[in-house]
């Protein structure tokens, strides 16, 4: 799935809000060398070039040590924004089948964890991320989705004058050039063991 983010690796970055200031040490990965070009330059961030599929092995000499990690997330935003409510674009069938996970919350995946302390279950957790964006804001990050890219390189735009037009209008319609534009992220979470 990496390809699919090369041709607008930079809008991707510039759109999505990152939660890395939070946390003493962090190590990114992607598939995607592009992605990783793009990725917000913090001291307290590593990022790692990762291939798609990876042993334990590969894994752990690429990434971290076996029990050298407190936390590990794997998470997609999926948009939910204050102009969701107002259109849809119909973009599903461009994603890409991989996504149905995030659409399912991870649910069904196999995470074989036990739960941590003070939980009851391994979730899914929801927390939201926003970013505060103007209208060209949201039109780029809108761009950076998988699902335009493929469906442009297909010949649809899923962006026509007459939708970019409707978002206009209602976009202005409480007179803020900025709105919050919010990124749920649903995690699983788990320890190994009695650790």
């Amino acid at each position: 799935m990496a390809e699919l983010f090369v041709n607008q690796a930079k809008q991707y970055a510039e759109t999505r809000p990152t939660s890395a200031g939070i946390y003493k040490k962090v190590t990114g990965t992607d598939t995607s060398l592009k992605q990783l070009e793009f990725a917000p330059k913090l001291p307290n961030v590593s990022y790692h070039h990762t291939a798609p599929a990876m042993s334990r092995s590969e894994l752990e000499q690429t990434v971290s040590a076996q029990s050298s990690v407190d936390l590990v997330t794997i998470a997609q935003a999926m948009l939910d924004s204050v102009l969701n409510q107002f259109y849809y674009i119909d973009s599903e069938p461009f994603w890409e089948p991989q996504l149905k996970l995030i659409d399912d919350k991870y649910r069904s995946i196999d995470f074989p964890f036990e739960t941590v302390e003070g939980a009851d279950h391994t979730g899914p957790f929801k927390f939201v991320a926003e970013k505060l964006m103007d209208l060209d804001e949201y039109l780029v990050y809108l761009r950076s989705w998988s699902a335009y890219q493929t469906a442009k390189t297909k010949g649809v735009e899923l962006l026509r004058d007459d939708r970019i037009e409707s978002f206009k209008r209602a976009w202005n319609e409480d007179e803020h050039d900025q709105k919050a534009v919010k990124f749920p992220v649903y995690l699983r979470i788990g320890k190994v063991g009695n650790a």
